[in-house]
């Protein structure tokens, strides 16, 4: 059975062949990048139609992804395959302990943000009572020694992601990119690391929320502003990309303004 869906394979530029013989896979081809925006107008969007902050943040990544079908690739035998599907993996941290899981959100892009919140919600209370799909495979580890751990983890993902088999985990099960919330453990920012045999192509974080002194539109004023960590596979993506990328991001935390109310951007509904 398939692990996931490639579309095509991707005809590889000059460049882009070198990057690939460049390193090995996502670890030492990380490229990192810090960001704050300003999430005033997004919190008190969420507040007003009881939507969870994090569900709004999702949904912007996978727009965002979905615009930028280079970050929605992985690297296989020395090539580069495009995914059918975009997903969004969101790490949960469950009630006891510190084994982290997550859920993949599958095109949440297309989903109404109300539906999507639903979903969002309901998934990660089960994820945090340990019934995430993930945890029927991670028992494995409960019997492997950690000396062979590693060794494991290459072969689950050679033959997951290299050969497209579905072996000892749900498909495709940690998605085109990662979403993680350090601001829940009240962490500002920072900066997360590609684990290789995930094949994601980004992983994104997400600190806490402060109050911070801005000026708009040459006056003084305090926002609302959240650290956003990117942390990216430059084998897939070059800076000019990522300035694509994240230029289409902010995109999705802006509003516009008139006298009396504020005009909500088309993709919060």
């Amino acid at each position: 059975m398939k692990n996931l869906r490639y579309s095509s394979r991707i005809k590889a530029s000059p460049w882009r062949k070198i990057s690939l013989g460049s390193w090995r896979p996502t670890g030492d081809s990380s490229t990192y990048s810090w960001d704050d925006l300003d999430i005033t107008e997004l919190e008190k969007y969420a507040e007003e139609q009881a939507l969870n902050i994090h569900t709004m943040i999702l949904k912007a990544l996978s727009l965002t992804v979905d615009k930028h079908p280079e970050v929605n690739r992985t690297v296989r035998f020395g090539g580069i395959y495009q995914r059918e599907v975009s997903s969004v993996f969101f790490h949960v941290l469950p009630d006891e302990g510190d084994d982290l899981s997550g859920l993949v959100f599958r095109a949440a892009h297309e989903k109404a943000t109300e539906e999507l919140n639903k979903a969002f919600l309901f998934r990660v209370k089960k994820a945090k009572e340990g019934k995430a799909p993930l945890e029927e495979g991670k028992k494995i580890f409960q019997i492997v020694p950690g000396l062979l751990s590693k060794w494991v983890l290459d072969v689950m993902s050679f033959v997951n992601y290299s050969l497209n088999l579905r072996v000892g985990a749900p498909a495709d099960a940690f998605g085109s990119v990662m979403l993680t919330s350090v601001g829940s453990l009240d962490i500002p920012r920072a900066l997360t690391p590609i684990a290789p045999y995930t094949k994601n192509s980004m992983v994104v974080s997400m600190g806490t929320a402060r109050n911070a002194a801005v000026v708009k539109d040459g006056v003084p004023a305090v926002s609302r502003l959240m650290t956003f960590g990117f942390v990216f596979d430059h084998r897939l993506m070059e800076g000019k990309g990522f300035a694509s990328f994240i230029k289409e991001f902010r995109v999705h935390f802006r509003t516009t303004r008139s006298p009396d109310q504020i005009e909500r951007i088309e993709w919060m509904q």
